[in-house]
């Protein structure tokens, strides 16, 4: 069983406007459970991701006004994604190489999902467990 990113992702994304200040971003974060956000212009572009540790390191450490900064003055640019298609094991390979915690995924390049390290460790024994019983069932364990 091969398990691909849009079998695991994490559907319910919350979007914000570049120019949503990071006070505003916070409530908007706690009040939808969400650790993160995908930043688009005002075009409708994702321009970025803002995580809780960019509000931490960004904002907070550097004694920054949350109420008068801006999410785009904080948020992480490039944003990575892979296609919907993309199996699992290349996703977290990627993921881990990269040092990311994040990756957005995309069907026809319109983002439908976020695929995130808690999901892929969440999947991880189940994905094992599945294909050591495939290689199993045709003899091709050592033991």
């Amino acid at each position: 069983m091969v398990l691909y990113a849009k079998d695991i992702m994490e559907r319910e994304i919350l979007f914000v406007d570049s120019g949503t200040s990071c006070s505003d971003l916070a409530k908007l974060m706690v009040s939808n459970k969400h650790g993160f956000a995908v930043v688009r212009s005002s075009k409708g572009e994702n321009v970025g991701i803002i995580t809780e540790w960019d509000l931490v390191s960004r904002l907070l450490a550097k004694g920054l006004d949350p109420s008068s900064t801006k999410v785009e003055d904080i948020m992480t640019t490039g944003i990575i994604s892979v296609d919907a298609r993309e199996e699992l094991s290349d996703v977290a390979d990627m993921m881990a190489k990269k040092g990311i915690r994040r990756v957005l995924v995309t069907d026809k390049g319109n983002v439908v999902g976020v695929v995130t390290c808690r999901i892929v460790l969440a999947n991880l024994k189940s994905y094992v467990d599945s294909v050591s019983r495939d290689l199993a069932r045709y003899g091709l364990l050592p033991f």
